[in-house]
């Protein structure tokens, strides 16, 4: 029996721009995993935060999973990771980092950056988090002497598709195998990542992240196109046909609207574009989206018999 609803995930799931443009007003309210705690007339408890990973989902499926919870998992984009920062001799504990924190630290440094984040406004991103209501730890810790070092590594070798696919599907087993452990009924999707990386999540025979030529200060700044793709003889251990990438494919929890991720199926749904987020928001759907996302969430705990 359904006890309470719990949102892991990022930005997507704790309801960021729920109002507009950098407008948070009702994000709690308003969000798709409150819809689905009020149709079951259970408590809801957000663990989601902004700018989360997937590998810090699972640092808090462990604290927070319990029994009777129906725990929403809405993953979120490869490429973020996590470190351990240190305040001095004092640990921190487990933050996340992505791509925009670390391109924002590294050319505050002048560190020559990948075409991939080159192409990206970091004064705008500068703006966003400025105006965040969650903010970011590795930007409070930024002036920690080994901060610019780890965002410049961090840049470097967080862009490979198929090692962060591989990272992906380890989270995954791992947050549901804890999820049935303790008694919770989980639903899975993805709420936010690239046509390009869900059409080759679902088609590993042809799979992105070819190098090409490396450019900046070290072998880890690699010109890569997510574009262009590994031949079958790279494919490490022939992982399309391993139970660990099988299991993953027919998991009966997993919402899949092929290569479009939820939240842009929702907008096609609703004869928006689905690969541009609705009324100039910097990378999140609004309130009007929110119902149809806790539809599909209900729809599919309803097949699965969650009650």
């Amino acid at each position: 029996m359904i006890k309470r609803v719990v949102a892991y995930g990022c930005s997507h799931a704790w309801g960021s721009e729920m109002s507009g443009r950098f407008n948070d007003t009702g994000n709690r309210e308003f969000v798709f995993g409150n819809l689905v705690a009020k149709h079951y007339g259970v408590p809801f408890h957000r663990v989601a935060q902004p700018g989360n990973s997937n590998e810090g989902m699972l640092h808090q499926v462990i604290e927070h999973c319990e029994e009777g919870d129906l725990s929403i998992f809405s993953g979120t984009q490869l490429r973020r990771s996590v470190y351990h920062p240190m305040s001095g001799n004092d640990p921190i504990g487990p933050q996340t980092i992505s791509q925009y924190e670390a391109g924002v630290i590294c050319a505050e440094n002048n560190a020559k950056l990948p075409w991939w984040l080159a192409i990206k406004n970091i004064n705008q991103m500068k703006d966003v988090f400025a105006k965040q209501e969650v903010k970011h730890k590795l930007l409070e810790h930024r002036n920690d002497p080994h901060v610019p070092t780890m965002a410049e590594y961090f840049i470097g070798y967080r862009w490979e598709f198929l090692p962060l696919f591989i990272d992906y599907l380890k989270f995954y087993a791992s947050w549901n195998a804890i999820a049935y452990s303790r008694g919770s009924y989980p639903v899975n999707f993805i709420s936010f990542e690239s046509r390009t990386k869900l059409r080759n999540m679902l088609n590993l025979e042809k799979v992105a992240g070819s190098i090409s030529s490396h450019v900046g200060k070290g072998p880890h700044f690699r010109n890569a196109r997510e574009d262009q793709y590994y031949t079958n003889e790279r494919m490490p251990h022939t992982l399309n046909t391993s139970k660990h990438y099988l299991d993953w494919l027919n998991d009966p929890t997993r919402i899949c609207k092929g290569d479009i991720c939820l939240l842009g199926w929702v907008l096609q749904q609703q004869g928006l574009d689905p690969d541009k987020f609705p009324d100039n928001r910097m990378g999140h759907v609004g309130k009007e989206q929110q119902p149809l996302i806790a539809d599909e969430i209900i729809k599919r705990c309803e097949e699965l018999g969650y009650e």
